[in-house]
């Protein structure tokens, strides 16, 4: 089993200049979808605020913003992916297969974002039917056409590189039971040494292994979408639809995190000089959410679907068992490990441990609204929006930043012992971040509905109105700050050694 100490894995790299650089690529273009989504997103919230755009571009943009943000993540943790699959398990993919995944993607991206804002495609993200096929006008078949095509190059690639990863697993740890950590169930003699993977290795095997139940189910979805928008005469059952989109892409969001967690069981030991190894309790609570995410947590969203009640609390059981177990946990111990470790307070750490914090915001928030009594007052509110921002935007995509400052460096054999951007992207990022999450929590709680382009504001309370505005300058503060890595990374690159 090609294990390398933890240490290691994360302060060398391959001496494979080609290798790095594609790297650094994927992580470059994905900050740029970064960016260009979080400005979209001021540009939404001010629209909100004071209503300058037409309600088709409002739209428009709703849809690109949600759907970029998610292909942030998606490319940011293939980058993180090839190079666990180089340096943990020493296995080189060929390049043209990695090539061809980064195209897969960035042809996507394209055919999504001409298909919104040429075609006009706007049904919002996640495109939630019937909504794609009657668009009342607003957009024509072709925009579905392209724009799902999309969808489905993105899905196809995604795919290929977590497949990639269940095969290096499988290869280098002796099986995919090994690379879930299994091995600690394993009686003495059975395994003399007490040899198991990293937890990172655990995180991205999890995150490959439900992706391949989530995505076939996402493509399979869209392609039946594509079939009713050229062949109206085929069946296409809207309650069906719905749940599988939920399973499709609420599962998608849960592997994301657990693939960007991998960057927290990664980097927190190398930080503290503190190892952090598997143990039988963390192993249960990974294979609990494992069944859980798979299987079961989407069903709170079945809460009004003419479905038999068991349904519905089997959903609410997986809800809460999905992450809750396992992220307590986890973050528990990586806090264990900073505490009294006498570490400096670098960017890459304030951006880990705060990160960490506000995925515990947004869980809490996710837990309450996915109980019945509180998702009759904060359904299709901004309640949504914000607990998922709290651990996406802010928990997530954090995660994401760190690995990258701690890498670029490395991977680019490129030194920079300033840390004041990374440190002024850290502020503005949380400042700008918490202001904006907070008023999306606080604007739930007053009713104010989410998706909408211009808010009922003479049926909510005054004070509702209020709060959207105030939003706008930490709107602003937050996308600005989204061009500090992009503005780093392409420093790195072509500054000479």
């Amino acid at each position: 089993m090609a294990v390398i100490a933890e240490r290691a894995i994360a302060t060398d790299v391959p001496r494979e200049a080609s290798f790095n650089y594609l790297v650094v690529r994927y992580w470059l273009t994905a900050l740029a979808a970064f960016f260009v989504a979080a400005v979209i997103g001021l540009v939404l919230r001010w629209n909100q605020a004071s209503g300058f755009l037409s309600l088709a571009w409002h739209y428009r943009l709703q849809t690109f913003h949600g759907a970029y943000m998610a292909w942030f993540a998606i490319a940011s943790v293939a980058g993180f992916v090839w190079l666990l699959i180089r340096k943990q398990f020493e296995i080189v993919v060929p390049r043209a297969r990695m090539e061809l995944v980064y195209w897969l993607l960035l042809a996507g991206a394209g055919l999504f974002g001409f298909g919104v804002l040429i075609g006009g495609f706007a049904p919002g993200f996640p495109i939630l039917p019937p909504l794609p096929l009657n668009p009342a006008g607003a957009w024509a078949a072709w925009a579905v056409n392209v724009s799902l095509s999309g969808m489905v190059l993105i899905v196809v690639a995604t795919i290929a590189y977590l497949l990639e990863w269940l095969v290096a697993a499988h290869r280098a740890a002796g099986g995919l039971g090994q690379a879930l950590g299994l091995s600690v169930f394993l009686p003495r003699g059975a395994n003399p040494g007490g040899r198991t993977v990293p937890p990172y290795v655990l995180a991205v095997t999890a995150m490959a292994l439900i992706g391949m139940y989530a995505l076939p189910v996402g493509a399979y979805l869209v392609a039946n979408i594509l079939l009713k928008n050229n062949f109206p005469a085929v069946p296409l059952d809207p309650l069906f639809a719905k749940n599988m989109l939920w399973a499709f892409a609420h599962t998608l969001v849960n592997i994301l995190y657990w693939g960007t967690f991998g960057i927290v069981y990664l980097l927190i030991p190398v930080i503290t000089d503190r190892e952090w190894k598997l143990y039988r309790l963390l192993v249960i609570l990974w294979l609990v959410t494992i069944v859980t995410t798979g299987m079961t947590a989407m069903g709170h969203h079945l809460q009004l679907d003419p479905v038999p009640f068991s349904i519905v609390v089997i959903g609410q059981v997986g809800s809460y068992l999905s992450i809750m177990s396992w992220a307590a946990v986890s973050i528990y111990g990586a806090v264990e490990r900073i505490w009294k470790s006498g570490i400096t307070w670098e960017p890459k750490v304030s951006f880990l441990y705060f990160g960490m914090f506000m995925v515990l915001v947004g869980m809490a928030g996710a837990y309450l609204d996915a109980g019945p009594g509180f998702n009759t007052i904060l359904h299709n509110t901004l309640w949504v929006p914000a607990h998922f921002h709290s651990y996406m935007m802010l928990g997530m995509a954090l995660f994401i930043f760190a690995c990258m400052y701690h890498y670029v460096p490395l991977l680019t054999r490129k030194t920079d012992d300033s840390t004041a951007l990374p440190r002024v992207h850290f502020w503005m990022t949380a400042i700008g971040g918490v202001g904006l999450v907070g008023s999306f929590y606080l604007a739930g709680l007053l009713g104010t509905p989410r998706r909408m382009a211009a808010y009922p504001l003479d049926a909510l309370p005054a004070l509702a109105g209020l709060v959207t505005q105030a939003s706008v300058p930490f709107a602003l503060v937050l996308a600005l700050a989204q061009a500090i890595p992009l503005f780093y990374l392409t420093r790195m690159l072509v500054r000479r050694a």
